[in-house]
């Protein structure tokens, strides 16, 4: 339903191809309209998901993966994951932000105001279900999905925080291997949240790969 979104824009505005950017599940998005529209693709920039293939054999032969991975099958139980996101000033939710294992490593990238921007918009009722309501989606139609065994067809710039605690940056690579012509950039000292912690490097290989011929 999003990446078809992501069509109607494109239509809507008038134009033939655009580049698509995405991050996390912005990136599942991107993946998902450079392999069904790759005709309106002119490049392709993925933020720290794979290829939607490469995740689902990952995901299942590698253990570290797979514990990375722990708040997508929390996400599956009814209500729980809403509450456990509300109580104790959403702390959960800032732990995934700022925590030390997987948050923003750069802190003063990320600053309490920031931070009380993600707990208003995501205090609101109803709010957390939606998101969340992703995860609980993806696994139950994911083993439906057929996708295409043909290479992703526009120009890809993978880019992946070195030291991202959620998805393991190995998985950059791989993804690489699904598309005619990719590039990966690692960003060293980033985490997954790579824009923030180093929104620099992010911007310069963005703006080096939108513009080269």
């Amino acid at each position: 339903m999003l990446t078809n979104d992501i069509k109607e824009v494109i239509d809507k505005l008038g134009v033939k191809k655009a580049s698509v950017i995405g991050h996390d599940w912005g990136s599942i998005v991107a993946w998902s309209f450079g392999i069904y529209y790759p005709e309106m693709v002119e490049k392709l920039v993925i933020m720290d998901v794979p290829h939607p293939v490469v995740g689902g054999k990952y995901y299942q032969s590698n253990i570290q993966q797979f514990l990375r991975a722990w708040y997508i099958f929390f996400f599956q139980f009814p209500i729980v994951p809403e509450l456990s996101m509300m109580v104790n000033d959403m702390k959960l939710l800032e732990t995934m932000f700022r925590g030390k294992k997987g948050g923003i490593i750069n802190r003063e990238n990320f600053t309490d105001e920031d931070m009380a921007v993600y707990k208003y918009t995501f205090g609101q009722k109803g709010s957390l279900t939606y998101p969340i309501n992703f995860y609980r989606g993806m696994l139950q139609r994911w083993s439906l999905i057929d996708f295409p065994k043909t290479l992703v067809q526009p120009d890809t710039l993978i880019i992946w925080g070195e030291k991202d605690h959620f998805v393991n940056s190995e998985m950059a690579q791989l993804s690489a291997k699904y598309c005619k012509n990719a590039t990966v950039k690692l960003i060293p000292n980033s985490s997954h949240w790579v824009q923030q912690d180093s929104p620099v490097e992010v911007n310069n290989a963005m703006r080096a790969f939108l513009t080269a011929k």
